[in-house]
């Protein structure tokens, strides 16, 4: 899903978030800072209720600690927030220096990797309401307090289709270069802050977009005005090969290629290279093959003799996520391979 973040073209803003922009971080400001006063507002029946608590599993006392532990969590939070939408007007002329600034295109998935923010905590979906949520003893047991304290806004600001990324402290949060997949400028955006983004973005790949006023539809509409893209020591589109299986979890990724050519171990090891920067964000493992006729053994356990064997013969090569600069092969080629080998 992509996800955007409008942003000013002030002198001391831009400064600072090329700079954050460069770096591939983002910033999670605290809660404090967030822009409806009217945040975080509750009819808090806790304290009128306490009759109430002793009949529940846990003790008064436990959820009044649990209470003050939520709100102290309050204080130190770092919340990101995004808007699902690049086209907003009014977002453009409050966010984006009334429509010369810019707006930033990220890949939601890559800005919640837990390899790069420890932190992270949880997205919420903001609701829009004009009523005051009321916090009851039973949200802190079910988790919605977390929505009602940080992903609720009153209905004024329902066009902004706002995303949030909740964060366990406020401080620059981290990004692989490939989370920032477009930036938009503003219909009155000049070309010195195009060409500002376009010098500090050469090496990626990453689309430019000017917004247009489309005076017919009344509706803004976004224009390519050109598209960079990363400098690879190794051209993947010169190899034979597809991805078999792609296995994605918090901390790590596993792909199963099948090699439809043959190349050296250097070659391969240059393939790899060029495979994880394009298209891995997190620790990646690479599982190279000979034939995609496997897929269905892959991550089965146990393997009886007949399918070791096939599986041993088909898997040529693996760089794990340690090391570009070492392959292992024919990792299954082990000693109960031999033995099967000799038997059958």
């Amino acid at each position: 899903m992509k996800v955007y973040k409008y942003r000013s073209v002030a002198t001391n803003i831009l400064d600072r978030d090329i700079k954050t922009f460069s770096a591939n971080q983002f910033f999670a400001p605290k809660f404090e800072t967030l822009n409806d006063p009217f945040e975080a507002t509750f009819n808090e029946l806790l304290s009128n209720t306490l009759a109430q608590w002793k009949n529940l599993t846990l003790a008064s006392y436990d959820l009044e600690q649990r209470l003050q532990d939520v709100f102290k969590y309050k204080d130190k939070v770092g919340i990101f927030s995004l808007s699902k939408t690049y086209d907003s007007t009014q977002m453009w002329a409050y966010y984006a220096s009334d429509h010369e600034g810019y707006c930033i295109e990220y890949d939601l998935q890559k800005l919640k990797d837990l390899t790069k923010n420890k932190d992270f905590s949880k997205e919420l979906d903001v609701q829009y309401s004009d009523h005051i949520p009321t916090l009851e003893y039973k949200d802190l047991k079910d988790g919605a307090i977390y929505q009602k304290m940080f992903g609720m806004k009153t209905l004024l600001w329902k066009h902004e289709q706002e995303i949030r990324l909740i964060f366990d402290h406020s401080s620059l949060k981290n990004h692989h270069p490939s989370a920032i997949t477009a930036v938009y400028f503003g219909t009155k955006a000049n070309n010195e802050l195009i060409k500002l983004f376009q010098d500090h973005f050469a090496n990626r790949d990453i689309c430019f977009y000017k917004m247009i006023l489309n005076k017919s539809k009344r509706q803004m509409e976004r224009v390519l005005h050109r598209e960079l893209k990363r400098k690879a020591s190794y051209d993947l589109s010169k190899t034979n090969f597809s991805v078999i299986k792609h296995q994605d979890n918090a901390v790590v990724e596993n792909y199963y290629i099948h090699m439809k050519d043959d190349l050296s171990q250097n070659e391969l090891l240059n393939f790899a290279k060029a495979f994880k920067g394009k298209y891995c964000y997190k620790p990646s493992n690479l599982n190279f093959f000979n034939t995609s006729e496997i897929a269905d053994l892959i991550g089965r356990y146990p393997l009886n003799e007949e399918d070791y064997i096939k599986y041993a013969e088909a898997y040529t090569a693996a760089v794990d996520f340690s090391s570009d600069e070492f392959i292992s092969e024919f990792p299954y080629k082990d000693f109960r391979y031999k033995e099967l080998k000799n038997h059958s």
